[in-house]
This record gives C-alpha cells, structure tokens and sequence, in this order.
C-alpha cells in the first residue's frame, strides 16, 4: 500500500519538525514496470500517493501556517521534484511543481561546476 509506505516514510519527519522534502529518483519509478507496459501505471501511482501525503504533511500557506491542507490556491507544496524529468512524471504533478534539473554541485570539485551551470541555465529557460 502506497499511501501506507508515505505515511511511514513521512510521518517521523514531521515529527522531528522537518517541513519540506526533495523527492529524488523519481524517473526511475516508471522503470520497475518497463518492459511489461507497467511504466506509466506504476508513475502514476507513485505519484498520487506521494502528492496526497504531501498534501497531507508538507503544505505552507502564505497566510497561516497552522492548518495545511491542499485546498487554498494561496498554499504551496513544500517539495522538491527530483530526477523527475520523464513524461510519465511531468505530466502527472499536480501540487508538487517545483522540479530540480541540474548536475549536483560540489564546490571542492571545480570539475562540477561547468555541467552545474549549464544544466541550471538550460532548464531556467522554460
């Protein structure tokens, strides 16, 4: 169950008073069902439970941060989508927008930082 593995997954952050999460690996999800046309089903899946938890624990209102829920066009996910450029996940976010799309950079490895910057100027075009 889904939405069991979030709240577990998401439940002890709260908790410990964390208020936002970055979402990594999220292509590779289409890729368990690839091969036996599970790809698409699978994202969506994936999807829908992540964002309903995110809904569910993870909301900011710009207003009052004291009851967050979804409803509000005033609130915002607190949540960053990551490696998350397939089709199969794109398409389906609907609370969640913001996405990384950039190299990781590290800052004692002058090598990284060219890709970095490239990466992160392409994808601010859009």
């Amino acid at each position: 169950d889904l939405d069991v593995f979030y709240e577990k997954l998401h439940t002890p952050l709260v908790e410990a008073g964390v208020d936002g999460v970055k979402v990594d690996v999220q292509s590779g999800v289409s890729a368990i069902g690839g091969g036996i046309d599970g790809g698409r089903p699978i994202a969506r899946l994936y999807t829908q439970a992540m964002e309903h938890s995110i809904s569910q624990r993870f909301m900011s209102s710009s207003s009052d941060h004291s009851t967050p829920t979804a409803t509000s066009s005033k609130e915002a996910a607190n949540c960053i989508n990551c490696m998350c450029h397939s089709t199969e996940n794109l398409y389906r976010y609907n609370i969640t927008s913001v996405a990384r799309a950039s190299e990781d950079f590290f800052p004692q490895h002058p090598h990284t930082h060219t890709v970095h910057l490239v990466n992160v100027a392409y994808n601010s075009l859009f």
